[in-house]
């Protein structure tokens, strides 16, 4: 154990991983770990009910271990010894994934840590009718369904109260109007117009 006490720790810190919802890749752990031979990495999951997933397994100078990779199957590759590459990441593939590191010379000892993956994408709106019918003075609703993460806002104009979210109340219509929806997150805006005729 005292041997163990002077590995460093895989610092968390060094795997929180932002990407974008495209074909590129990302790499989870580094080949050298304070120096010691790696004998086995894995790279898994945890799914909501607590079990986990075994994603890959790498032993050194050997293929990589597909195991279970629902999902997966041919977005998975390794360079090196304790190297995992994710390629053509997708929404799901925003979740914590747990590493776990054995060495040669220290039986029955892993070194684990998590990392989480983050994937993000701009804001986009992906329902909003662009008509609404009503007579003069009805109250109407007008409904903006955005996705992205980060979690989009919401701006409606024209807007003579507090309007930042993803519906807007209109108390009493007394002529046609136009209004636009708006959504923005950091990383894209999308806007769309709804007619009130």
């Amino acid at each position: 154990m005292d041997y163990y006490r002077n590995l460093k720790r895989l610092e968390p810190e060094k795997f929180l991983q932002t990407l974008e919802e495209t074909p590129w890749d990302t790499a989870f752990v580094s080949d050298e770990i304070d120096g010691q031979t790696v004998t086995t990495v894995e790279l898994s999951y945890t799914q909501t009910g607590g079990n986990d997933v075994l994603i890959a397994r790498k032993y050194p100078g050997q293929a990589l271990q597909i195991l279970a990779a629902s999902g997966y199957s041919g977005r998975i590759s390794s360079s090196g010894d304790a190297t995992f590459t994710i390629s053509n990441i997708v929404k799901s593939d925003s979740r914590t994934f747990e590493c776990k590191v054995s060495f040669t010379d220290i039986n029955n000892l892993w070194i684990r840590d998590f990392v989480e993956v983050i994937v993000v994408d701009p804001a986009k709106i992906v329902k909003l009718a662009s008509e609404y019918e009503v007579a003069v003075g009805q109250s109407v609703s007008l409904h903006c369904q955005a996705e992205g993460n980060p979690k989009p806002t919401y701006i409606w104009t024209p807007c003579e109260s507090v309007c930042h979210e993803s519906t807007l109340n209109i108390p009493g219509v007394l002529s046609d109007g136009v209004y636009t929806c708006k959504v923005t997150n950091g990383l894209g805006s999308d806007a769309k117009i709804p007619v009130l005729p």
